[in-house]
């Protein structure tokens, strides 16, 4: 099904096969910004990312472009089940229904190496742009050329269900291999044994968006 959009809407796409692995997947996506025009855009969403977009994508980014902006960033907003839970997603019922609560899951629970590290993502670019880890932020010779409209978008984050700890897991056990390499697998230590503790998210322990 999936193929079958893309081709209604004629977006070519590639075919990854392999042990993820967070810095490939820059590398990827900046040498495909790197074969666009300088006209074009490149969307960074990951899956779980519901970016709420003032009208229609074309449009929005249309109106960048004659303001122009070359960066559209946006707020990561961590979408939790009722009181915590970590639901089973069902495919009948809309998402923000199985995650009716707005938090920011990481700062507290994850506890990433600098608290102050924000939860904005490089959302949209355009060449000569180039994402850094997690398209949270650029390289530095980028900063030259960046030109990032002000307004910053809601990111509905949907990582928090029934299959997280499975997730996280077997990316600490992937990413532990190489602690030079991914020096944030302490977030996933941190994470599982939070889990281990209380199952779900306890309401304290989420700041609320």
């Amino acid at each position: 099904m999936f193929q079958e959009i893309l081709k209604e809407y004629q977006i070519s796409y590639q075919v990854w096969q392999g042990e993820y692995n967070t810095h490939e997947r820059e590398q990827m996506h900046n040498a495909l910004i790197l074969q666009q025009s300088e006209s074009q855009w490149v969307l960074g969403v990951d899956l779980d990312e519901f970016v709420e977009f003032p009208c229609q994508i074309p449009d929005y980014l249309g109106k960048l472009d004659e303001q122009g902006y070359n960066c559209v960033s946006g707020n990561l907003i961590d979408r939790v089940g009722i009181e915590g839970s970590l639901p089973f997603i069902e495919k009948n019922l809309p998402l923000e229904q199985q995650f009716p609560l707005k938090a920011n899951v990481k700062k507290n629970i994850c506890k990433p190496l600098y608290p102050e590290t924000s939860s904005e993502k490089k959302l949209a670019i355009k060449k000569p742009l180039q994402w850094g880890t997690g398209h949270h932020t650029f390289p530095n010779e980028c900063y030259a050329f960046l030109k990032e409209s002000p307004e910053v978008l809601n990111i509905n984050h949907y990582a928090w269900d029934s299959l997280l700890r499975a997730r996280i897991e077997y990316r600490y056990q992937t990413y532990s291999r190489k602690p030079d390499v991914f020096p944030w697998i302490h977030q996933y230590q941190n994470l599982i044994a939070y889990l281990t503790e209380y199952e779900n998210f306890q309401l304290k322990d989420i700041e609320n968006c």
